[in-house]
This record gives C-alpha cells, structure tokens and sequence, in this order.
C-alpha cells in the first residue's frame, strides 16, 4: 500500500505572470494534476467553455467571468473548448509595502474578492477589462527578455481589483436582498396562505415580479415560489385530514377554497391521493 503524500505545491517564479489560455485542451493533453496555490491565480474567461476543480468541487467555466482561485487551494484544470481567456497569476508581494492603513487598501481588497470562486463581468466594464489585461500582456512580454519591471503592471491590476472588489460587493448586496425578499415572503405566505393561493398577491406586496419571486424561491431552496405556496397549503390539509374529525368541506372552507370538489383535485394534483384516500391511510 503507497504511502499518501501531500498535494504538491505549484509555485510562481516571478512575482507576476500573465499569459492567454490554450483555446482547447484537456487535463491529460497538458499533462494537469491536483495542485496546491502558491500564488493568487485569476482565469477571465471572455468566451468559451469549460471545466476546473477546486477543492474537489467541480465548477463550469463560462464567458465574461473571472475565476478566483487563492494560495493554498487546491486547483485542477479539467477542459477547456473554445475558450479565449487570460491566466494572471502574482504575489501578494505585488501589493503596496503595508505602512499605514491606506497602504493596506489593496490587502483588504484581495482578502474580500478571494472570498469568492467567481464574478460575473457587467458589459459595461469588459472594454476596460479587456483593455487593462490586455495592455499588462503586452508589458508582460516586453519584459520577458530583461529583468521584470513591474512598474506599469502594479499600476494596471489594481484598478483590476478595484473592479472586482465592486462586483464582490454586489454581489453581497444581490445576495442580502434575495434573503430579505425570501424571509419577507415566508412571513407572508405563513399569514395569508388560506386567503391567497396565487403569487401575484405575494410578488404585488413584495414589488417583484412573479418570476423574479420564483427565482429568489429557488436560489434559497431549490423550490419554485408556487411549490411552497402549494406546499404551505397541503401541509395545514394533512394536519387537518390527520389530526381533526373536521368534514372535506370544513377544511375546503378553512383553507379558502371556492368548494370541495376544486379542493379534492387540488390535493390529488399536489399530494398524489385524494384527501379521502389520504385520511384513510
């Protein structure tokens, strides 16, 4: 039985390192193994597909992104097809010398985009984005004969950072708003459920759309809005049909709908059975 060995880690040489991404390649092809990070590594994909692995999870590689990976985590390309694409890969040592809190500026950035595995670029930003990698490219292989000088490369990634730290942020603030738009939804639903059983009275209160409610729904629970709503309704049906000798029509009438008949196939559609076979059983 072979001994386990450790993750090797794949250092930088340089400080910073830029290069395109093969257009079509495969883990075998560019001979690609599980690595750990010695460095920060982002991937802006323009356009194309893919795949990678960090930390044994398996991620899709798509256009207008930029893909995170940090020092220390493991890394593995899987495939590329198409793809048109930049790998930058740099120190920290990059940074500006930590002197004051201002200093620090860049440090809190990248701790706070590192957070992230990737960070959708907005349309209005890829000119830029194109521009300043594509510029750091330039300056990168203008130096490849000579000792590096990073001057004019320090001063083109941290408006790259700057960037992504407001996408970071955004996406924060994406994600607080679909939770608060979730809770609030919730306490309603658990409120008017017996009086409302269609989503244009909940996504009306809520100032959404019926698809945007839906896609708040399913981001938090994999679930449609109209699932829970149905959900919500049929769980207070079973605990009457279980727990109470109230008649179908009674609980027809308590749960708010228009006669017993809609309400049987309501819950026959929903639950799988009739209210009569469920009670039964």
């Amino acid at each position: 039985m072979k001994e386990n060995q450790s993750i090797p880690y794949q250092y930088n040489e340089q400080v910073f390192l830029i290069r395109k991404i093969r257009k079509n390649f495969d883990a075998a092809s560019i001979d690609e193994q599980p690595h750990r990070h010695g460095f920060y590594e982002f991937l802006y994909i323009r356009s194309g597909t893919g795949k990678h692995e960090v930390d044994g999870i398996t991620y899709a590689l798509e256009a207008n992104t930029i893909y995170l990976v940090s020092k220390g985590q493991v890394h593995q390309f899987l495939f590329a097809k198409e793809i048109d694409g930049y790998l930058i890969r740099f120190q920290d040592s990059i940074l500006p010398s930590v002197l004051s809190q201002k200093e620090g500026y860049y440090y809190n950035i990248l701790n706070q985009i590192s957070k992230h595995h990737d960070l959708f670029v907005k349309e209005a930003d890829r000119p830029m984005i194109d521009l300043l990698i594509e510029r750091m490219l330039q300056e990168y292989e203008l130096q490849a004969l000579k000792i590096l000088d990073l001057s004019l490369i320090q001063h083109l990634l941290y408006p790259l950072l700057i960037l992504m730290h407001r996408y970071s942020n955004s996406q924060i603030e994406a994600q607080d708003f679909q939770q608060n738009q979730y809770v609030l939804f919730v306490n309603l639903l658990e409120k008017y459920y017996k009086q409302f059983h269609q989503l244009d009275y909940y996504a009306k209160e809520l100032g959404l759309t019926k698809r945007q409610l839906s896609n708040v729904c399913q981001e938090k629970t994999g679930k449609t809005a109209k699932q829970l709503l149905n959900e919500r309704i049929f769980t207070e049906a079973k605990r009457f049909l279980k727990y109470t000798t109230l008649s179908l029509k009674e609980i027809s009438d308590r749960l708010g709908f228009k006669n017993v008949a809609y309400f049987c196939r309501r819950f026959k559609k929903g639950v799988g059975k009739t209210p009569s076979t469920y009670r039964m059983e």
